[in-house]
């Protein structure tokens, strides 16, 4: 198995080096320039930080393939990786395919910061500071995986509107506003999404929660937080002739404002499957028009009290405890599976029945992954899907269903008796 390896020191800050660990290239793109991509697979690994002067240039670089992805990744226990974008409007990793970053802060771009390829993924990563799109994905046959990130001060956070192809997966991010701007809306999924869930979204203002416009998807078990007075909406499937997708098991709230909506259609859209949600304090909890949802759950629950502990502050390091749901209507346990709760976090039982509940804090979800693509040993290889047993191996006490991936027909429907143990049903290609 020939998978090369590589080493970067941005701190250096010079065309130097041979790559090794012992002695790093001194620029990510004298890196990019020189190393020879191994036949199945190349490991770059990132530490120090770049302030670009100029675009990065991937074109010597190149895409990766289906049996020999490229992995940029944060250098273990060395300084933090970041790439700053300089106020220029840089494509960071420039659309190529079958690229994977794992870790780095990106930052600082006046146009799209990061923008994928096809079969591309991002997990572990801080995206902010962008006055366009944060993480942009496209464009072909996409099967993106977008997994345990942090975005926040971008006009929008995750996009998947030019993606073409399906079998996207947008999972277990935190995105918030921040101090500089606030989203339009922080998740707009296009055709290429198959997949959002377990991400939790907290804006305020007018800011939109999860955008669903064309393709076929599955919204589930998000939490989405509005802050009391927003006046956006939480949810939105918004796109003339959508049928194709499934709105279950999210948890929204703090849409208390004039216009503000907890889950919502356009008059063209159809959502065809609702069930199991659960909308508190939002000016208008369900609007659901043009007979849509085709399927609307009586387990659609409305509430009028507070549903989070909030427990510290509402921050990534914190946001499990912050986020956990109370024992309120039917929250706990209410899910579809009947046991998980709605939304992205799940509490824990008290030991032994009494006293006040404690919140499972989760270390980063997508490590599960991150485990069995490239730290187990080196990347997956000639990999074009994933399922159950290489994905999810060890009792999670947050998250008792198995992340199932399979491959199925390019339309993506779950029916209501396979919601408990299916969470995607699109194929995946890790590299």
């Amino acid at each position: 198995m020939a998978i090369n390896t590589y080493y970067v020191d941005e701190d250096i800050d010079s065309d130097s080096g041979s790559g090794t660990s012992g002695d790093p290239y001194g620029r990510s793109q004298y890196a990019f320039d020189n190393l020879t991509k191994g036949s199945d697979g190349t490991l770059i690994y990132i530490q120090g930080s770049r302030t670009w002067s100029s675009a990065p240039d991937h074109s010597t670089l190149g895409h990766g393939t289906g049996g020999a992805g490229i992995w940029f990744i944060q250098w273990p226990g060395e300084t933090a990786w970041i790439w700053d974008a300089n106020g220029q409007a840089y494509h960071l990793f420039d659309r190529k395919d079958y690229y994977h970053i794992d870790g780095g802060e990106f930052r600082n771009s006046t146009d799209i910061l990061i923008e994928l390829g096809d079969k591309s993924t991002i997990m572990n990563a801080t995206v902010h500071n962008c006055t366009s799109t944060g993480i942009y994905l496209g464009w072909n046959d996409s099967e993106h995986i977008v997994a345990g990130c942090h975005i926040y001060d971008c006009d929008e956070g995750i996009d998947g509107s030019a993606s073409g192809g399906g079998g996207g997966v947008i999972v277990d991010n935190y995105l918030t506003n921040g101090s500089i701007r606030d989203f339009s809306t922080a998740i707009y999924e296009g055709k290429g999404v198959g997949y959002i869930g377990r991400n939790i979204i907290s804006i305020d203002g007018a800011s939109n929660g999860i955008t669903q416009s064309d393709g076929h998807c599955r919204i589930d078990h998000n939490t989405i937080y509005g802050s009391g007075s927003g006046t956006g909406k939480g949810i939105f499937t918004g796109y003339s002739g959508t049928r194709h997708h499934q709105v279950t098991n999210n948890l929204v709230s703090g849409f208390g404002g004039t216009g503000g909506t907890g889950i919502t259609n356009s008059g063209t859209s159809e959502v065809n499957y609702s069930a199991y949600n659960a909308v508190s304090d939002c000016t208008t909890k369900y609007d659901y028009v043009n007979n849509s949802p085709r399927y609307q759950g009586s387990d659609d629950e409305e509430l009028s009290v507070e549903v989070f502990e909030k427990s510290g502050s509402d921050t990534f390091a914190n946001r499990f405890a912050y986020f956990a749901p109370k024992d309120a209507g039917n929250l706990w346990r209410g899910s579809s599976s009947g046991n998980l709760d709605k939304g992205a976090v799940q509490h824990a039982d008290p030991a032994g029945g009494g006293g006040s509940t404690t919140v499972v804090l989760r270390a980063r979800p997508v490590n599960v992954i991150q485990k069995q693509v490239y730290t187990r040993r080196p990347p997956i290889v000639n990999t074009t899907q994933l399922t159950s047993t290489n994905i999810v191996t060890r009792p999670r006490p947050y998250m008792v269903r198995p992340l199932t991936v399979h491959r199925t027909t390019k339309t993506f429907v779950t029916p209501a008796a396979q919601v408990v143990n299916t969470v995607i049903s699109r194929p995946i290609r890790i590299m």
